[in-house]
Parts: structure tokens; C-alpha cells; sequence
């Protein structure tokens, strides 16, 4: 028989078999030998409708006897070399779903497989995923109508993300690869043991009519996974995690019941799996190693969280919603706190619902903000915009509630809040006051940080021991340009402006990501590659003190139209209060002027002028003058007149 008849003859056979898989496949060319029996084909091309979809360079057969043996072909080895091309949506979803092992019109053995340079991609809803397989070899390849086995070993494998992949950023790489996989309709298995940039990873999985068993060990390298950096909480990840092994052991019964536990570093988490539900939990949230002990030491978080090294945490999931529960563990405090998310994601639309107990806003628990409040709050958003709705309330008459919208595009992102403050209350006996307000918030800006941001508290009405003590307004604006920020402030209790550089901000607050912070300031270059110096400037005055002593719980008042202002550039700073008056207990000054300034050299002055002194409403000084000047150590000097006669005082210290 010639090869052209030989060609012909495979090409029949094996379209005639690939058309019950909806395919068509074909050879260029083809070669048999009958003794001993032996099959070379090149150029082997499957297609479907769409078009072709995979290619071999070669296939290389060598049959067992006459091929078939009591239904069942057997091939004693099989070679395929250079392997290219994609499997198509439809086939990988029959694939994912099981559709293909049930769907085989035959049994086949294959004994040994050898595979050279393998590159497909596997098409899904979300994208491609490529697959790439240097070398590997398969031995005990057995597949039928409802069964499945096989034996990998020392097999290469590399898989590259898909197109919305997420931090997934670069191929995952498996070498020394070695697994066995087993299905029929009894039983099921599998074992793989392998090294990866993952880390050493070697698990195994057993199913049985009755019982079932899964073992993993992952000793983890998160330095080495193929995530993407530019990701904040990836780099952090990647930087601070240190190694870990992870050992996790699951068992599960006929009635399709799964328990068992997770072991990484000092956690063990006990999870299982019961008709739909699944959990984990309770586990405690602890550092994984001693040097997050200091990261935690470092980070400005709230107290809220800060208050207890060690959380208890617990998630659920059923169906498309996943709950998690976290609280304290012991009592650091004497507030019961506990945080709940429920997150149901979707196709188009993803629902969180945040729920928080005990969150406190100051360490004073006499006044509304120190005290336990509860924040409840639900998102919605997808991939363009998002709108939220929140309630804050202490279970002692206050209560906010309003809601949100953002929309965000690539170039930035806008939002706009409405917030109902039905009523801050305080408990204080001596100055028990309640306010009544609506506040609106707006703004927009580019994801380099650009923009504006405006607050505004409009109806407000603040009670005093239940006497109106009511002001008009209260506007914010708040201005970003490069590394340029200003904020106004304007109402008729307080005006002013604040106005600096990121370089300052960043010396004046500790982000979590950056710690640790530079012992002392430092210039930067700005966007437009200059460089910029840390500054920070400020003015503001007080035009009406009560309401706002009474709201913050201040030990002191200070006169109407009181000034201060103040200005630091890494370098020095300038401080100077021009107070119509300052009251502590029984001490009131009048016309109090001062004035602080400290250059890089360690070198300060401070100078203070008060018009008259009064204690207990008994004039005890005028014409108070204080000096004093630091550079090794404090000297200055002061002066005063006292007594009806205005008689003259004096003293020097060192």
C-alpha cells in the first residue's frame, strides 16, 4: 500500500471518529508498518466549524499486536512532538463539566506517552489561558466510556494568565512534575508532587462510594509568586509574608459532608462543607512570624482594630453569598466589638453589607463619640460606578444615616453624599448638648490624585442643655495639584487654610504601606522632576469659641476672633496665637500674644505678651512679658507690673 493510500485510508479513519466529537481531523502525511506494527503522521490538524484549532508537528504509534485487544485499543507507546493551537470555549466547558469522559465512544490504553513542546491556549468566557509543556512523560494513559487514569512524570508545565486575570501577572512555572489521576464511576483519585514558583507543593485526593480524603503540603515562597507588584496589597504581600508550610487535611462521608482543618505558622483554621454550606472557623488572627509583631507596632490604624493583637474569625458561604464574622479575642477593652461582612458577588453587580460593633471615635466614653457606635452600611457597584447606603448609631439617641454614589472611569473617579445628622448627643452632666445638621459632600479626581473635594453642613442646630446655640454653616474645600493640596474652612464659628505638599504629608501621618518612616525629612522630586521640599503652612480663626469647646470637650476657652497661625519647611518652625483671651479653671489671660520659632540648628525662641492676668476673677499681673532662647540649653527673662500701683517685676532664668 503506497503512503498517498495510506494518508487517504488514516484521514478516513480518523474523521470518522473525530465527527461523533463534533471535529475533523486530518494528516498531510502518513506512513504504516504492519511488522512490527508502526504509525508516523506529520502534520495532524483538528478543526471544527470555526475553523482549526490544534496542530502536531508529529505522532509518532507503536500498536500493541493488532491494535485492539476484547474491544479496547492498546498502544504500547505514543510520541507527539511540537503540539500547537487552542481549545475552543465550547470544549473546554464540556471538559470543565465532565461531559467528556462520559461522551468517549471507546476504551483506549495507552502505556507510554511521550509529549515535546506543547503550547495551547484554552479559550473561556473571561479569556484565554495559555498552557505550555516543555517535555513530560505519561505512563499507564487508560481512558473509556467511564474511565479515566493516568501517571505523569517528570513533566514541565507553565500557565499564563488570562486576559482578566487579576494579579495574577506572569506565568505560573511547575518543574519536576509529577501526578496520578484516576476516575470511573466508583472511585476517583489524585496525587501531585512538584516544585513551582509557588513553592514545593505535593498533595493528594481520594474519593470512594462512601469516604473521601484530601492532603495538602505547601511550603509557600511568597517572594517568588507570579503576582503583580504595582498591586499595594501584592507588594506588601510579597515583601512582608515570610515562608510558611501549610498542611491542610480534609475528610468527608457518603452523605457528601466535609470536615477538617488548615495549619499555617500559628494558625489552625477548622473548615467543612455540608449540602451547599461551607465554613471556616472559628480561627484567630494572629502575626504569622515575630516581625509582623513590629509592622503592627508601626501601622496608624484605629484604635478600633489596634485595641486587640488577636482576632477570632469565622466565614460561611452558601449558593453566591460568603459571610464573615471577626471579634476580639479576650477583652482588651470593656466594648464588645465585632465586624460582619456579607458579600454576594454577581455577574454585572457585586453587594457587600459591612456591619461594625463597639467602633469608638475617642478615648473620652463620657461624650457621644466615645462611646460604642454601630456602622452598618450596604455597596453596590460594578465595573463603572458604585452607590452605597450607611447608618451610624450609638443606641443612646444619636444616629447618621445617608447615602453615596461614585462613578469612576480611567482617567479618575467623582462622588457625591448626602448624610442626615438626626441628632451627636452627649451624656455629660455639666454639658449636655445635641446637634441636628445636614451635610453634603461632592467632588472628583484623577487616579494620580488631582481634584477637589467639597463638604458642606448646612441646617445645623446645636442644642445646649436643651437651649438653642444654633450657627449658620460650614463649608470645606479641600484642592490637589501635583504634589500642591490646600484646604479652606469656612463658617461662622471658624475660618481658614491649610495648604502644603505631599512631601509634608508624609511626614505628619504614617501610611501602612510605607513603614518604616525616614527618621527625618527628606526632598523628593515632584511630578514634573523638580525637586520639592516638605512644607506646611496654616491659618485659622476662631470667630465664636463656645460651640466649638463644647462639641470637642475642651478643658479651656478662648476669646472671639482669637488667631493662629503657623508655618514648617523641614527646616524650621514658626508659630504665632494672637488670643483675645485664654480661660483654664480659675486663670484667664487677656490679650495674649506669643510666638515660637525653631530653625534646623536646634535654636528656638519664645516670646509671649499678655495685656492682664486673672485669678479667680482677681487681677494678679499686666503687662506680662516672657522671653527665653534655646540653644544648648533655656535662658530668658520676664517682666510685669502688679497691684493697683502698677508696681514693676522682674526675674531671669537660666
Amino acid at each position: 500500500m503506497t503512503k498517498p493510500v495510506q494518508t487517504a485510508a488514516l484521514n478516513y479513519f480518523l474523521s470518522k471518529n473525530a465527527a461523533e466529537w463534533g471535529a475533523n481531523v486530518h494528516v498531510n502525511g502518513a506512513s504504516i508498518a504492519l511488522f512490527p506494527p508502526e504509525i508516523e503522521l506529520h502534520e495532524l490538524v483538528a478543526s471544527d466549524s470555526t475553523g482549526i484549532f490544534l496542530s502536531a508537528a508529529s505522532v509518532h504509534i507503536l500498536p500493541h499486536g493488532f491494535w485492539q485487544h476484547h474491544d479496547k485499543w492498546i498502544i504500547k507507546r505514543l510520541d507527539i512532538t511540537q503540539i500547537s493551537g487552542s481549545i475552543p470555549a465550547a470544549w473546554s466547558s464540556k471538559l470543565s463539566g465532565g461531559e467528556a469522559a462520559s461522551g468517549v465512544p471507546f476504551s483506549c490504553e495507552i502505556r507510554q506517552i511521550g509529549i515535546e513542546g506543547l503550547d495551547l491556549s484554552i479559550e473561556e468566557e473571561r479569556g484565554s489561558m495559555g498552557i505550555e509543556i516543555p517535555t513530560a512523560e505519561i505512563d499507564s494513559f487508560m481512558l473509556g466510556p467511564a474511565h479515566f487514569s493516568a501517571a505523569l512524570r517528570h513533566a514541565q508545565l507553565r500557565l499564563h494568565p488570562q486576559e482578566l486575570s487579576g494579579a495574577w501577572s506572569s506565568p505560573m512555572e511547575f518543574d519536576s512534575l509529577h501526578a496520578r489521576v484516576g476516575i470511573d464511576e466508583a472511585k476517583s483519585f489524585l496525587e501531585v508532587q512538584t516544585q513551582s514558583n509557588w513553592g514545593a507543593i505535593q498533595g493528594a485526593f481520594q474519593r470512594g462510594e462512601t469516604e473521601s480524603a484530601m492532603d495538602l503540603d505547601w511550603n509557600w515562597t511568597p517572594k517568588t509568586w507570579p503576582l503583580d507588584t504595582s498591586v499595594t496589597w501584592v507588594e506588601l504581600l510579597k515583601s512582608r509574608a515570610p515562608e510558611h508550610r501549610l498542611i491542610a487535611q480534609f475528610r468527608g462521608n457518603e452523605n457528601d459532608e466535609i470536615a477538617g482543618q488548615v495549619e499555617i505558622g500559628d494558625w489552625t483554621i477548622p473548615a467543612k462543607w455540608d449540602s451547599g454550606k461551607w465554613s471556616a472557623g472559628p480561627f484567630l488572627l494572629r502575626p504569622l512570624a515575630s516581625e509582623w509583631d513590629v509592622v503592627w507596632s508601626q501601622i496608624s490604624c484605629p484604635r478600633y482594630i489596634k485595641e486587640s493583637s488577636v482576632w477570632q474569625a469565622e466565614i460561611e458561604g452558601e449558593d453566591d453569598e460568603i459571610a464573615l464574622k471577626c471579634s476580639p479575642l479576650g477583652k482588651a477593652t470593656q466594648i464588645e466589638k465585632s465586624i460582619g461582612l456579607q458579600w454576594r458577588p454577581h455577574e454585572d453587580l457585586n453587594d457587600l453589607h459591612l456591619t461594625l460593633e463597639g467602633l469608638t471615635f475617642s478615648e473620652n466614653s463620657e461624650t457621644s463619640w466615645g462611646r460604642p457606635w454601630r456602622v452598618e452600611s450596604d455597596f453596590l457597584w460594578d465595573t463603572e460606578q458604585g452607590r452605597s447606603s450607611f447608618l451610624l448609631s450609638d443606641g443612646k439617641g444619636s444616629l447618621l444615616q445617608g447615602k453615596a454614589e461614585a462613578e469612576w472611569d480611567s482617567m479618575g473617579w467623582s462622588h457625591t453624599t448626602q448624610c442626615s445628622i438626626e441628632q451627636l448627643h452627649s451624656d455629660l452632666a455639666t454639658r449636655e448638648w445635641d446637634l441636628f445638621a445636614q451635610l453634603s459632600a461632592r467632588g472628583n479626581a484623577t487616579w494620580e490624585g488631582n481634584g477637589m473635594q467639597i463638604v458642606e453642613l448646612r441646617d445645623i442646630t446645636l442644642l445646649e442643655n436643651s437651649v438653642p446655640r444654633s450657627f449658620e454653616r460650614f463649608d470645606l474645600v479641600q484642592k490637589q495639584t501635583d504634589s500642591e493640596w490646600e484646604v479652606t474652612w469656612e463658617s461662622d464659628l471658624i475660618n481658614g487654610f491649610a495648604r502644603g505638599n505631599s512631601q509634608a504629608s508624609d511626614q505628619w501621618r504614617l501610611h501602612p504601606w510605607t513603614w518604616p518612616q525616614p527618621e527625618s525629612p527628606r526632598s523628593s522630586a515632584s511630578a514634573r522632576g523638580t525637586t520639592v521640599s516638605p512644607r506646611l503652612e496654616f491659618a485659622t480663626t476662631v470667630v465664636r469659641f463656645n460651640p466649638i469647646g463644647l462639641m470637642a470637650d475642651l478643658p479651656f476657652t478662648l476669646g472671639n476672633m482669637s488667631t493662629i497661625q503657623g508655618l514648617w519647611d523641614s527646616q524650621s518652625i514658626a508659630l504665632q496665637a494672637d488670643l483675645a483671651s485664654l480661660t483654664y479653671g480659675g486663670l484667664k489671660a487677656q490679650n495674649l500674644q506669643l510666638t515660637w520659632d525653631i530653625d534646623g540648628m536646634d535654636h528656638a525662641e519664645v516670646s509671649c505678651a499678655i495685656e492682664q492676668a486673672i485669678l479667680n476673677k482677681k487681677p494678679i499681673g499686666s503687662s506680662i512679658g516672657i522671653r527665653a532662647v534655646q540653644s544648648t540649653a533655656w535662658s530668658g527673662q520676664a517682666d510685669w507690673e502688679q497691684g493697683a500701683e502698677r508696681a514693676p517685676g522682674a526675674l531671669s532664668f537660666e
